[in-house]
């Protein structure tokens, strides 16, 4: 770990971890990236990391925190609402969204807004 973190230092960025995964989705024979649209990639990717949350509830018995930083940017609005609406419970969960983004609406959700350098309960 420590001779990762010091490269991850000097090249200034995570080069290690889940989001560095390169998974491979074959479909009808077909390499899934070769013909799916971006939003379709997108929507794959996060039922594979929701999937791996539950896997490792069910293998510790603890629930993972839930972090998606603008990941629901590239799906429409009804597949965004579908797939928070399908999400399983978290007990902590972070999401960052465009300000017009409803994706949170039907949710019980604190909702924090950044503008100018300050968090706000409320749109500002």
């Amino acid at each position: 770990m420590k001779n990762k973190l010091d490269y991850e230092v000097k090249m200034k960025t995570s080069c290690y971890g889940p989001h560095r995964d390169n998974f491979k989705f074959i479909f009808d024979d077909k390499n899934f990236n070769n013909f799916a649209s971006t939003g379709q990639l997108r929507l794959a990717s996060l039922i594979l990391r929701a999937s791996q949350g539950n896997f490792y509830y069910t293998k510790t018995g603890r629930k993972p925190i839930l972090l998606l930083d603008d990941v629901l940017l590239e799906l429409d609005n009804e597949k965004r609402t579908k797939f928070m609406q399908k999400l399983p419970p978290y007990d902590q969960a972070f999401y960052t969204f465009l300000p017009d983004s409803s994706a949170l609406e039907e949710h019980k959700a604190k909702i924090y807004y950044v503008s100018e350098g300050g968090i706000f309960n409320e749109k500002s």
